[in-house]
């Protein structure tokens, strides 16, 4: 009987991991604890990983947003504001040659209007309340004709007058209702601001139709496309005359130096 020797266990070992070896194509997996170490580590979170996708994903869409402090210095015609205004909307390689503000389109909740001219377009933004922005522009090559206007004010004080008299009435009305309900002082007290109120937002829409049906400032034609209308206070309409004639002036360079009319 032959005698056990461990050894030849050890060999048996040896060859069945060969074999094993030669039928996965000769490739062996190291269970070294180096290896064992690593794959922990990319297991643990990386601290900055949040950072890197932020830097790779998009930025998410969101509206059009004019500071109020932006549109406050916009009002006094500081340069700086103005460009922050308009450079969300034109390209930083367009040499602005004038840039202003020429009123408010209404008494508390009007539209601010701001105009800008630059080598290649002029642009118009409205800014009105509660995130309302209306912006429109034009190439210079592409107009036609220009026109000022100056409305009467007569059809406004018609308005106006016509609004103080139904407020007038209803007010009249009401004093009277409330004598006859037998109301007392402080009724009439709290009263007043209400009818305040309801006067200004009675005056601030006689001024908005108005200048719905009145225009007041410059238009621009644009061959085959919308025309540029730019509103502007009357008090300022000379600003907008002198931006007029800038139009011109750069309409004429920008053709000479495309060799042709749009």
């Amino acid at each position: 009987m032959p005698s056990y020797d461990p050894s030849d266990d050890e060999r048996r070992r040896v060859k069945f991991l060969q074999e094993a070896a030669g039928q996965g194509g000769g490739r062996t997996t190291s269970t070294r604890p180096q290896d064992m170490s690593s794959g922990l580590q990319t297991s643990l979170p990386d601290p900055y990983r949040r950072e890197r996708e932020r830097e790779v994903r998009p930025s998410r869409p969101s509206a059009i947003r004019i500071a109020g402090n932006i549109v406050d210095l916009a009002k006094n015609d500081d340069a700086d504001a103005l460009h922050a205004i308009f450079g969300q909307f034109i390209s930083a390689d367009e040499k602005v040659v004038w840039c202003g503000y020429l009123g408010k389109r209404g008494m508390l909740f009007g539209r601010r209007s701001f105009a800008c001219l630059t080598d290649k377009r002029v642009a118009d933004c409205s800014i009105g309340w509660f995130g309302e922005i209306v912006y429109q522009d034009a190439l210079l090559e592409y107009f036609n004709s220009t026109v000022v206007y100056q409305p009467s004010r007569l059809s406004l004080y018609i308005w106006a007058v016509i609004a103080l008299g139904v407020f007038a009435g209803g007010v009249a009305t009401l004093i009277q209702m409330m004598m006859l309900s037998g109301l007392g002082s402080l009724w009439y007290v709290l009263a007043v601001p209400v009818l305040v109120g309801f006067l200004f937002l009675m005056l601030e829409i006689v001024v908005r139709l108005y200048y719905m049906f009145s225009k007041c400032g410059l238009v621009l034609w644009v061959k085959e496309g919308i025309s540029i209308y730019i509103f502007s206070d009357r008090k300022l309409l000379t600003k907008a005359n002198s931006l007029i004639r800038l139009v011109r002036i750069q309409r004429d360079q920008r053709i000479a130096a495309l060799g042709h009319i749009g």
